[in-house]
């Protein structure tokens, strides 16, 4: 089956047009910390103008976080979201070169199926991790049954789920960063080397 796979993708036009092309990274993966709930007390964003209005700054400090803005004209200083960029990129690209007058009216779908693919960082879907329930769809529209929105079952359900979130996350960053180093190198500096800052 992997092999028909391969084989159908590499003559398919589409899959072709939009494939990525990855060049070797320098340097060993630094992992970034996984936060224990939403937010720990710096939120990094680019430089965009939304995050320099004063009703910015004033959120932050009303929640107790600093905003630390990115390297400009760096984006892999956000590789995570530049990742998942290059993923919606990639299903709209497909969308257009398949449906090119009407790739618009993709856009729901493909939210769709992003929100509901698998992760194996998470070992869910990112719409079961945000609800806590799996989405339902024409193809399980199963009786959902009651579920109990409110009680102390509920808050130890999510609480049990943030931690199994987190452990997975913690493990998938492990097994991510020694797959990453495999094809690093280590820089390794002198005194008195030039470097880019």
């Amino acid at each position: 089956m992997k092999r028909g796979i391969a084989k159908y993708v590499s003559e398919c036009d589409v899959c072709q047009r939009v494939k990525a092309d990855h060049l070797k990274p320098a340097g060993m993966l630094q992992p970034l910390a996984i936060p224990a709930w939403k937010w720990e007390d710096t939120i990094t964003s680019d430089r965009g103008l939304l995050f320099v209005f004063r009703f910015w700054e004033q959120l932050q400090t009303a929640l107790g976080t600093k905003l630390i803005r990115s390297s400009a004209y760096h984006p892999q200083t956000s590789g995570q979201v530049e990742r998942v960029n290059q993923i919606l990129e990639d299903m709209l690209r497909a969308c257009a070169l398949t449906y090119s007058t009407k790739w618009d009216e993709c856009l729901p779908l493909a939210e769709f199926a992003y929100n509901n693919s698998y992760q194996k960082s998470l070992q869910m879907a990112p719409f079961e991790t945000l609800y806590g329930r799996r989405c339902r769809t024409p193809l399980n529209w199963s009786e959902p049954g009651e579920r109990v929105t409110f009680g102390p079952n509920f808050v130890t359900q999510a609480e049990e789920q943030v931690k199994f979130i987190h452990n997975n996350l913690k493990r998938a960053q492990s097994r991510q960063k020694s797959y990453s180093d495999r094809r690093r190198r280590p820089f390794a500096f002198e005194a008195d080397d030039h470097v880019y800052l």
